[in-house]
C-alpha cells in the first residue's frame, strides 16, 4: 500500500527504496505508513506548503511520514508563537527538515542556551532562520563551537561578535574551524594576526583556503599584500576582478598602483563603472585570470610576510 501510494506520488524508483528504507518499512508498518502519510501530506499542504515542497521534505528526511500530526503541529505553532510567519517556516523547515525531529522544549533551551551566551532574543530568531540547521544540533553541539573558538583565543564578546555576523559557523565541525585557522597562519600570518582578520572578516570562515591562498599571493606579487591586515574586507572581492582591474588601471589608465591608492582596485561596481567608463563585464572579457594567470598558480604562492 505505502509503495504503491509513494509512486502514485512519482517518487522515483530510488527515492521510495530510501524512504522504505528510512522509515524501516515492514509489512506490519505498511498500512500505519500509508494512512500516516496521507495525514502528513495533507496537514502540511493545508499549513501553506506545496505538492512538491512535502515532497521535498519526504525525500531529505523520509522519518517525516511517520511522525503524528499532532507533533508537527505543535513546532509549527511554536514558530508562530514566537513571531514567525508561514514563509519564513516553509523556508526553514525546507532547508533543514530534522526541524520536525525536534521539540518545543528543546528549541525553548536552545534559546536559553544563546540568552546565557549574551544574544538578544532577536538576534536568536534571526539566527535560526538563517542557519536553520541550529535547531536540530544538541547543546552540547553548540558548546563544542563555542569552546573551539576560544580554544583559538577569542573572547566571549568576540566569539558573539563573529557567530552573529556568520552563524554557520555552528554548522562548521570543530576541527574545521580549527583547520582554518592554523592554514591562514600558515599563509605567513602570526596568530595574533590571524584572530585580527578574522575579527574583521568573520566570513573568511566560509573562503576555502587554496580561494585566500590565491588571492593574497596576487596582493603580494603586485605590492599591495598588507591590505589583508589593514583591511581584510577586500578579500570578499574575486581574483579575477582585481586581475582585471589592476591591468586595465595600470595599462589603460596608465596608473601606478601601490599601497597608498590600491583602494582603486576595490571600488563598489558602479562607482568604478562611473569613473573609468568601463563595467565589470567588460573588464573580466578583456583580461582573464583564467586564461593569462591560473597556469603558473603554483609559481606565485608564497609564504613570505607582507
Amino acid at each position: 500500500m505505502f509503495e504503491k501510494l509513494l509512486k502514485g506520488m512519482e517518487y522515483s524508483e530510488e527515492e521510495i527504496k530510501n524512504i522504505k528504507n528510512k522509515c524501516v518499512f515492514s509489512s506490519r508498518r505498511d498500512k500505519f505508513l500509508y494512512s500516516n502519510y496521507l495525514k502528513v501530506h495533507s496537514f502540511f499542504v493545508a499549513a501553506g506548503y506545496t505538492d512538491e515542497q512535502v515532497k521535498m521534505m519526504v525525500k531529505s528526511f523520509p522519518n517525516i511520514c511517520s511522525y503524528s500530526v499532532e507533533s508537527l503541529k505543535s513546532l509549527i505553532y511554536w514558530f508562530i508563537e514566537n513571531g514567525y510567519v508561514t514563509g519564513e517556516i516553509i523556508i526553514m523547515t525546507l532547508h533543514n527538515p530534522r526541524i520536525y525531529s525536534q521539540s518545543a522544549l528543546s528549541f525553548d533551551e536552545k534559546i536559553s542556551y544563546f540568552l546565557e551566551l549574551g544574544y538578544a532574543k532577536e538576534q536568536i530568531f534571526e539566527m535560526f532562520l538563517e542557519v536553520p540547521g541550529i535547531l536540530s544540533l544538541s547543546n552540547d553541539d553548540l558548546k563544542q563551537k563555542i569552546n573551539a573558538l576560544k580554544e583559538i583565543g577569542f573572547s566571549d564578546f568576540q566569539i558573539i561578535k563573529i557567530i552573529s555576523i556568520i552563524p554557520q559557523i555552528y554548522s562548521y565541525s570543530v576541527s574545521n574551524l580549527k583547520k582554518k585557522i592554523s592554514s591562514i597562519q600558515d599563509l605567513g600570518y602570526t596568530k595574533d594576526e590571524v584572530l585580527k582578520i578574522v575579527l574583521e572578516l568573520p566570513s573568511i570562515f566560509s573562503l576555502s583556503i587554496d580561494n585566500l591562498q590565491e588571492k593574497i599571493s596576487y596582493y603580494r606579487e603586485i605590492g599591495i599584500g598588507q591590505i589583508v591586515l589593514e583591511n581584510p574586507k577586500q578579500l570578499m572581492q574575486s581574483v579575477d576582478m582585481t586581475y582585471a582591474r589592476y591591468r586595465y588601471l595600470t595599462e589603460v589608465e596608465h596608473m601606478a598602483i601601490d599601497y597608498d591608492n590600491c583602494h582603486r582596485l576595490f571600488m563598489g561596481s558602479k562607482t568604478f563603472e562611473k569613473r573609468y567608463n568601463i563595467n565589470k563585464e567588460q573588464l573580466l572579457e578583456m583580461y582573464s585570470y583564467d586564461e593569462d594567470r591560473r597556469h603558473s598558480k603554483e609559481a606565485r604562492k608564497t609564504k613570505i610576510k607582507p
